[in-house]
């Protein structure tokens, strides 16, 4: 009786938070980021929307001349393609159904807070900062890819941490793969998860590691066969070539030669 007391008080709990949430989150967008370009950001938000257009009209994912782009990842321009496909090629409502998708976010952080730590009152605290927090609020509500990597990160962390049976490892590693097509921090995550893997289990390394490792590799294999295809190379996108050009290599031109910047970076 009193586990199922518990289990009442924890559904409405999350209900209200989702509500919550959503309320904020919308009341934010309804009053600022909606308005005007509060929610782009000047040199992403247009690549992402122009990316989305060219896979919503069935052009695949490539530049307006036609050619192949390397540059984005394709998972946050594939989620607005198929809301442009949906609900026709306006970023506003496109935003409303990300807007809704990371209402869940502060339920996400209230089950993996239950996972790790078994304390109710941390994870419910942690669930209302999550729930209030500025920065989700706002980037809930921008044509950016912040809130959808996040969505998708606390899915992996749940089931890894989870891991009561081998699919458990399987559904993480594809959130992973997806969230690798968001944002390019997938490798990097696996190779992190794989030594807790063998640090937790080792007996079991080669059973549970397979697993993770085939559901991440579904979702990214396409894209990486793709890009290896077109350029004989795989790789993820060609942003960091891009970073390390304006903030790496410029700035030690600049101190070397004692030029300007623009200079350095020609």
């Amino acid at each position: 009786m009193n586990q199922t007391h518990h289990l009442i008080l924890n559904k409405k709990f999350l209900i209200f938070l989702f509500l919550g949430s959503l309320l904020l989150r919308s009341l934010f967008f309804l009053y600022f980021t909606r308005h005007g370009t509060n929610a782009w950001a000047m040199f992403d938000s247009n690549q992402y929307h122009a990316l989305a257009c060219t896979i919503a009209d069935s052009k695949g994912i490539s530049l307006d001349a036609g050619q192949p782009q390397y540059y984005r990842l394709p998972g946050y321009p594939v989620f607005l393609a198929g809301c442009y496909t949906l609900f026709g090629q306006s970023p506003l409502a496109a935003l409303w159904v990300q807007l809704v998708l990371a209402s869940l976010i502060p339920l996400l952080v209230f089950v993996l807070c239950s996972i790790l730590l078994h304390s109710l009152w941390i994870s419910r605290t942690a669930a209302i900062i999550s729930c209030i927090h500025p920065g989700f609020i706002l980037y809930a509500g921008m044509l950016l890819t912040e809130s959808l990597a996040a969505l998708l990160l606390l899915f992996f962390f749940i089931f890894f941490f989870h891991r009561r049976a081998t699919w458990h490892l399987f559904a993480a590693g594809m959130f992973l793969g997806l969230a690798s097509l968001v944002r390019p921090v997938g490798h990097y995550v696996l190779v992190l998860a794989l030594v807790t893997l063998f640090a937790w289990r080792p007996q079991t390394l080669l059973h549970k590691a397979s697993a993770l490792i085939l559901g991440w590799l579904l979702p990214v294999a396409p894209w990486l066969v793709r890009n290896f295809l077109l350029t004989g190379a795989f790789f993820f996108h060609s942003l960091p070539g891009l970073h390390f050009c304006q903030f790496l290599a410029a700035p030690i031109i600049v101190q070397r030669d004692h030029c300007s910047y623009q200079t350095a970076r020609a």
